[in-house]
């Protein structure tokens, strides 16, 4: 099975999460029910070995954003272990092992 597009990525995103696939490429930061969701896809998109400027493009961001997402998600999951868990159910929804 091939990996999943970051737009992919986006939809099942928005999808798991109860929310329309603009809230999450929208240009405002948001409320953290909105950009926790966005921190995690684009996290994932470039675990999965997407270009950080595919990842960018694909939720209306500056390719810089998707370093910063990755590396605040790690931060974040490293101090709650809720989050982690999170991060954990969604991969597994991205790559259709729900």
């Amino acid at each position: 099975m091939s990996k999943p597009t970051p737009k992919q990525i986006l939809k099942r995103t928005a999808k798991h999460f109860g929310l329309a696939e603009e809230q999450l490429t929208q240009p405002r930061r948001g409320p953290w029910p909105i950009s926790w969701p966005r921190l995690l896809a684009m996290s994932i998109a470039y675990e999965q070995l997407h270009t950080c400027a595919e990842v960018g493009k694909a939720f209306n961001r500056h390719y810089t954003s998707t370093l910063y997402a990755h590396q605040r998600v790690a931060d974040l999951c490293k101090q709650d272990a809720k989050l982690a868990k999170e991060r954990a159910r969604l991969r597994k929804v991205i790559n259709g092992n729900n």
